[in-house]
């Protein structure tokens, strides 16, 4: 189209036709221009593509992610549930006057003295913050609130290393306070070496 426009423009030029040829000149310019825009056009929408693909793998590989938290949570909360009647049941026989060394070793050694660090699937977000991929969610509302989910996740890991460091200094001095440890000596059970250890700290 460009070759057909430049040779009218040859001719026309020949002929003496200057008005003719000054028009010619100008479309076959505004061609190009029309070109390179239609081009650009083209590109821009293919980025916008890619971009949108990639987004949505993002989201597919988050929405797994978060799936997975979900059920592991829900595992955890029914776990605390029972550790903390088990605690209630340590603790009302801790300061009771039972006579079964058994009844108080049992229930005492079945407790959860720390707990098991929380886990997250956070390998998609960490990956899209290392890589600047957050602001590829074009929701701001789904953005947002996927942000503010592991900064506190984030929180929330350090509680459970702020717990599990006192846990275990906080429950052995509550046990050896209490009434019914003497029953550990009354009764010939193995124990580890941390047990014994606040078992002789109860003698002092």
């Amino acid at each position: 189209m460009i070759k057909f426009f430049r040779k009218i423009r040859q001719n026309l030029l020949s002929e003496g036709k200057t008005g003719k040829y000054l028009k010619y000149a100008i479309g076959e310019i505004f061609l190009v221009v029309l070109g390179i825009l239609i081009a650009l056009s083209i590109n821009n929408w293919n980025e916008d593509r890619k971009t949108a693909h990639t987004e949505i793998e993002y989201l597919i590989r988050l929405r797994s992610d978060l799936a997975n938290d979900t059920v592991d949570f829900h595992r955890r909360i029914k776990y605390a549930d029972r550790v903390i009647a088990d605690h209630k049941k340590a603790f009302l026989i801790a300061h009771s006057k039972i006579d079964s060394p058994r009844d108080f070793y049992e229930s005492f050694n079945n407790l959860e003295w720390s707990s098991e660090m929380l886990s997250i699937r956070d390998i998609t977000f960490n990956e899209m913050r290392n890589a600047g991929q957050i602001n590829i969610i074009r929701n701001v509302k789904i953005k947002t609130e996927i942000s503010e989910y592991y900064r506190q996740v984030d929180l929330a890991v350090k509680h459970f290393e702020e717990f599990n460091t006192t846990s275990i200094t906080y429950m052995s001095d509550f046990f050896i306070r209490s009434k019914a440890i003497k029953h550990f000596w009354s009764y010939d059970w193995e124990v580890s070496p941390w047990t014994t250890e606040m078992l002789d700290a109860s003698q002092d």
